[in-house]
């Protein structure tokens, strides 16, 4: 029942088009809950996974590449916004943008973010939790001698 309810949320979320000829109060409430409705559906799936009942969504999800990009998505996303300032303050005149111009500051932009995100967690993040791993050793150790 999860699944139905959760699944229906998610299409009304993306398929359900208010009417646009239709009241500004209509429009504004969908829009204010759309955002609801999609952590509904969200967090059911993330409880449904957790709990074994995700079945090939939590294989998937599960992946070897999602926990290198889940790894590389914090510090992207503490470092962007230097590397976005960097960039855009750089500029001594306005450009003129094209789609396609945008579209390839965008994937250059990302390009440099994933770089320096990398760059970030081998300098910072890993070696915190190495060190954790170690404690947690340690403590795990000295746990079982004194119950032994």
């Amino acid at each position: 029942m999860g699944w139905i309810i959760s699944s229906f949320l998610l299409w009304l979320c993306t398929f359900g088009v208010i009417d646009p000829q239709g009241s500004a109060y209509e429009i504004a409430a969908f829009h204010s809950i759309k955002p609801l409705l999609y952590g509904c559906f969200f967090s059911w799936v993330t409880f449904a996974c957790f709990t074994g009942q995700g079945g090939f969504l939590n294989k998937f999800l599960s992946c070897k590449v999602f926990k290198i990009l889940s790894r590389l998505s914090y510090s992207g996303y503490l470092l962007h916004m230097l590397v976005l300032d960097k960039y855009f303050l750089s500029f001594e005149e306005f450009i003129d943008h094209s789609s396609l111009s945008l579209v390839l500051t965008s994937i250059y932009l990302l390009l440099w973010i994933i770089a320096i995100s990398f760059i970030f967690y081998l300098i910072f993040e890993k070696p915190v939790l190495r060190m954790f791993d170690f404690f947690h050793d340690i403590f795990q150790k000295n746990l079982h001698q004194k119950t032994n």
